[in-house]
Protein backbone atom coordinates (compact mmCIF):
# COMPACT_ATOMS: atom_id res chain seq x y z
CA UNK A 1 0.00 0.00 0.00
CA UNK A 2 1.44 3.54 -1.36
CA UNK A 3 0.99 6.28 1.29
CA UNK A 4 -1.40 7.75 -0.68
CA UNK A 5 -3.40 5.19 0.05
CA UNK A 6 -3.80 5.14 3.98
CA UNK A 7 -4.94 7.18 6.11
CA UNK A 8 -4.48 7.66 9.50
CA UNK A 9 -5.98 8.06 13.01
CA UNK A 10 -4.30 10.12 15.73
CA UNK A 11 -4.00 8.42 19.07
CA UNK A 12 -5.87 10.33 22.35
CA UNK A 13 -2.92 9.47 24.46
CA UNK A 14 -0.14 10.19 22.62
CA UNK A 15 1.07 11.21 19.25
CA UNK A 16 1.63 7.76 18.27
CA UNK A 17 -0.75 7.31 15.12
CA UNK A 18 -2.49 4.00 13.60
CA UNK A 19 -2.24 3.43 9.64
CA UNK A 20 -5.29 2.10 8.00
CA UNK A 21 -6.86 2.08 4.68
CA UNK A 22 -9.42 5.04 3.35
CA UNK A 23 -12.64 3.98 4.16
CA UNK A 24 -12.39 1.42 6.17
CA UNK A 25 -13.88 2.12 10.09
CA UNK A 26 -11.58 1.63 12.94
CA UNK A 27 -13.79 -1.51 13.68
CA UNK A 28 -15.80 -2.67 10.82
CA UNK A 29 -15.32 -6.42 10.12
CA UNK A 30 -13.57 -7.20 6.93
CA UNK A 31 -15.96 -8.00 4.39
CA UNK A 32 -15.92 -12.14 5.04
CA UNK A 33 -16.11 -11.22 8.48
CA UNK A 34 -20.17 -12.36 8.76
CA UNK A 35 -21.38 -12.34 12.33
CA UNK A 36 -23.96 -15.59 13.11
CA UNK A 37 -23.56 -14.63 17.14
CA UNK A 38 -22.62 -12.27 19.49
CA UNK A 39 -22.12 -13.01 22.51
CA UNK A 40 -22.04 -10.62 25.37
CA UNK A 41 -21.84 -11.60 29.24
CA UNK A 42 -25.13 -11.00 29.67
CA UNK A 43 -26.73 -12.67 26.57
CA UNK A 44 -26.51 -14.14 23.42
CA UNK A 45 -27.69 -13.49 20.31
CA UNK A 46 -27.31 -16.02 17.47
CA UNK A 47 -28.47 -16.59 13.81
CA UNK A 48 -30.21 -20.32 14.15
CA UNK A 49 -31.76 -21.56 11.05
CA UNK A 50 -31.70 -18.05 9.05
CA UNK A 51 -33.67 -16.46 12.24
CA UNK A 52 -31.45 -14.46 14.57
CA UNK A 53 -32.45 -15.51 18.39
CA UNK A 54 -32.06 -14.13 21.75
CA UNK A 55 -30.83 -16.30 24.32
CA UNK A 56 -32.09 -16.44 27.46
CA UNK A 57 -35.31 -14.92 25.26
CA UNK A 58 -37.06 -11.79 26.70
CA UNK A 59 -40.42 -10.17 25.99
CA UNK A 60 -42.52 -10.02 22.44
CA UNK A 61 -38.66 -9.77 20.19
CA UNK A 62 -38.72 -9.76 16.55
CA UNK A 63 -36.09 -10.88 14.23
CA UNK A 64 -35.79 -7.61 12.65
CA UNK A 65 -35.04 -5.65 16.46
CA UNK A 66 -31.68 -8.61 16.36
CA UNK A 67 -30.79 -8.15 13.27
CA UNK A 68 -30.69 -4.43 13.76
CA UNK A 69 -28.44 -4.93 16.64
CA UNK A 70 -26.26 -7.30 14.27
CA UNK A 71 -26.07 -4.81 12.34
CA UNK A 72 -24.78 -2.11 14.77
CA UNK A 73 -21.73 -4.42 15.40
CA UNK A 74 -20.89 -4.85 11.79
CA UNK A 75 -21.34 -1.11 10.49
CA UNK A 76 -19.54 0.47 14.13
CA UNK A 77 -17.82 2.90 13.93
CA UNK A 78 -15.37 4.10 16.99
CA UNK A 79 -13.64 7.38 17.55
CA UNK A 80 -10.87 5.98 18.27
CA UNK A 81 -8.16 3.73 17.82
CA UNK A 82 -4.57 2.98 19.55
CA UNK A 83 -2.41 -0.04 20.64
CA UNK A 84 -3.39 -2.06 23.31
CA UNK A 85 -2.92 -0.11 26.51
CA UNK A 86 -2.36 -3.47 28.86
CA UNK A 87 -5.29 -3.19 30.88
CA UNK A 88 -7.02 -6.18 31.76
CA UNK A 89 -10.46 -6.92 30.16
CA UNK A 90 -13.64 -7.04 32.41
CA UNK A 91 -15.42 -8.98 30.68
CA UNK A 92 -15.32 -10.39 27.36
CA UNK A 93 -17.32 -10.40 24.29
CA UNK A 94 -17.04 -13.16 21.20
CA UNK A 95 -18.17 -12.52 17.66
CA UNK A 96 -18.47 -15.63 15.99
CA UNK A 97 -17.86 -15.60 12.55
CA UNK A 98 -19.80 -17.50 9.24
CA UNK A 99 -16.71 -19.02 8.35
CA UNK A 100 -16.32 -21.20 11.37
CA UNK A 101 -13.63 -18.43 13.00
CA UNK A 102 -14.13 -15.39 15.82
CA UNK A 103 -13.50 -12.16 17.26
CA UNK A 104 -12.85 -11.45 20.76
CA UNK A 105 -13.22 -8.34 22.50
CA UNK A 106 -12.45 -7.44 26.39
CA UNK A 107 -14.06 -4.75 27.58
CA UNK A 108 -11.69 -2.68 29.16
CA UNK A 109 -14.15 0.29 30.28
CA UNK A 110 -17.99 1.29 29.64
CA UNK A 111 -18.39 4.47 30.67
CA UNK A 112 -18.21 7.14 30.13
CA UNK A 113 -17.08 6.08 26.79
CA UNK A 114 -17.09 1.75 25.38
CA UNK A 115 -13.23 0.95 25.16
CA UNK A 116 -13.29 -2.32 23.47
CA UNK A 117 -9.55 -4.37 22.68
CA UNK A 118 -9.66 -6.16 19.88
CA UNK A 119 -7.26 -9.38 21.04
CA UNK A 120 -6.62 -10.63 17.53
CA UNK A 121 -5.12 -7.17 16.27
CA UNK A 122 -3.88 -5.75 19.40
CA UNK A 123 -5.73 -2.67 19.21
CA UNK A 124 -8.11 -1.00 21.43
CA UNK A 125 -11.63 1.13 20.18
CA UNK A 126 -12.78 3.70 21.59
CA UNK A 127 -16.87 4.19 21.14
CA UNK A 128 -18.73 7.48 22.32
CA UNK A 129 -20.84 7.06 24.92
CA UNK A 130 -24.38 6.81 22.71
CA UNK A 131 -22.77 4.41 20.16
CA UNK A 132 -21.16 2.43 22.72
CA UNK A 133 -24.49 1.55 25.03
CA UNK A 134 -26.08 0.82 21.40
CA UNK A 135 -23.62 -2.06 21.06
CA UNK A 136 -24.19 -3.19 24.69
CA UNK A 137 -27.98 -3.04 24.94
CA UNK A 138 -29.40 -5.95 23.61
CA UNK A 139 -32.97 -5.83 22.25
CA UNK A 140 -35.22 -6.94 25.34
CA UNK A 141 -32.91 -5.96 27.99
CA UNK A 142 -34.64 -3.20 30.46
CA UNK A 143 -32.82 0.22 30.06
CA UNK A 144 -30.17 1.25 32.63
Amino acid sequence: MKPDDQATVPSRRDNRQIIRPPGQSASRFGEKERPVAVILPQTTVRKVEGRWQRQPPAGDLGGDDLQIYVDRWRQASAAGAEPHDGRAAIAYIRIELEDGGGIEFGILQRTPQLVLWRRDNGLQYTFLEAAGRTLLEVPGEPKK
